[in-house]
């Protein structure tokens, strides 16, 4: 069966519905039937409505979670900053809190004297030119 919207579906059945009934004289053997594709019609309006309903109070939770998560990261930041200035960015106790103290520059790197003195030797050519 090929795929249809609900809409197509919908006014499919409600003309099927409309044909029976107005020759139920001769169709008395589907009045059962008929009367459960009505209440079934009725059922899928309702039930599109809650699911309607249903898709718009999950994207208002959505909203509402998205501001609350926003909320939530600013008061992190702020008692960041504030443990960071309580306590100063290099001692270990930030590790408690989750962050990581600022570490101070490396050692410096310790060239010889007589290369500072000598020049840098000319580099060699990557390729000969011809």
């Amino acid at each position: 069966m090929p795929k249809k919207a609900l809409k197509r579906h919908m006014a499919d059945w409600r003309v099927l519905a409309a044909a029976v009934a107005r020759n139920l004289g001769d169709l008395d053997h589907l009045r059962n039937t008929l009367e459960t594709l009505n209440t079934s019609l009725d059922r899928i309006v309702e039930v599109r409505r809650l699911q309607l309903a249903l898709r718009a109070a999950a994207q208002q939770a959505t909203r509402d979670l998205e501001a609350a998560m926003d909320a939530a990261t600013v008061a992190a930041v702020s008692l960041n900053q504030g443990v960071v200035g309580t306590y100063g960015n290099r001692t270990e106790k930030l590790r408690e809190f989750g962050l990581r103290p600022r570490k101070g520059p490396g050692p410096r790197k310790k060239t010889p004297a007589a290369a500072k003195d000598e020049p840098a030797a000319p580099r060699k050519p990557r390729r000969s030119r011809k």
